[in-house]
């Protein structure tokens, strides 16, 4: 087993790929975001060395877009697959228009699409559409803007950076509307770079979270 680090940055992503697919291995683990998976895929792909990952941007599976990729196999659910568990939920909890924010990049963009097909497809009302960059952390403008929306609920579709930023923020401004999101929403990870509480409230679909203890005996 060798270990390499992405440093979250798409071109060391396929530098990284690129190098460890000389080193003739049984199979690649990795990577998890999304804008480096779809970057670095194409070298697994090109050796013909299965990669297992933990991306969920619908693009890196759907074989009309990724070249007939038939090495790349995720971990986790897509965004496409996720959204019409989470969207079926919102429903049953009321929510008739929602404001979405996400991260600019190849996860963000792909698995707020996804999930914006699949409110729409149910009637929910979508109202503001905003973009948070990669690891912005000033999100007192975008929260702002949420807080004058008339939509009653938000929905947060970023990786942890942006996601614990965003909490924060959430929570100096007062932003009460519910929040739904997808995993990363409510990950430990995100969580533990907000401050305590921030995230309070805060529901999301949760695809990775079988061995937490509360899952334990069921």
């Amino acid at each position: 087993v060798q270990f390499e680090g992405t440093q979250g940055d798409p071109d060391i992503g396929r530098q990284v790929v690129a190098e460890g697919v000389e080193l003739d291995p049984y199979a690649i683990l990795g990577t998890v975001f999304s804008s480096v998976t779809i970057v670095n895929m194409v070298e697994a792909q090109r050796a013909e060395i299965p990669q297992f990952v933990g991306a969920e941007a619908p693009d890196i599976t759907n074989r009309e877009l990724n070249g007939d990729n038939d090495f790349i196999f995720r971990t986790s659910f897509g965004g496409d697959n996720a959204a019409p568990k989470l969207v079926e939920f919102m429903l049953e909890e009321g929510v008739q228009k929602v404001d979405i924010i996400y991260k600019n990049d190849e996860f963000g963009a792909g698995g707020a699409g996804a999930h914006r097909d699949a409110m729409e497809a149910e009637g929910i009302e979508i109202g503001e559409e905003i973009l948070v960059q990669p690891d912005q952390l000033d999100q007192s403008g975008e929260v702002a803007q949420l807080i004058a929306s008339d939509s009653d609920s938000v929905f947060v579709y970023m990786t942890e950076i942006e996601t614990g930023a965003f909490l924060d923020e959430r929570t100096a401004q007062g932003l009460e509307k519910p929040l739904y999101g997808g995993d990363v929403l409510t990950s430990p990870a995100s969580l533990e770079l907000a401050q305590p509480g921030a995230g309070d409230g805060a529901k999301s679909h949760s695809n990775l979270a079988a061995g937490a203890d509360v899952f334990a005996d069921w």
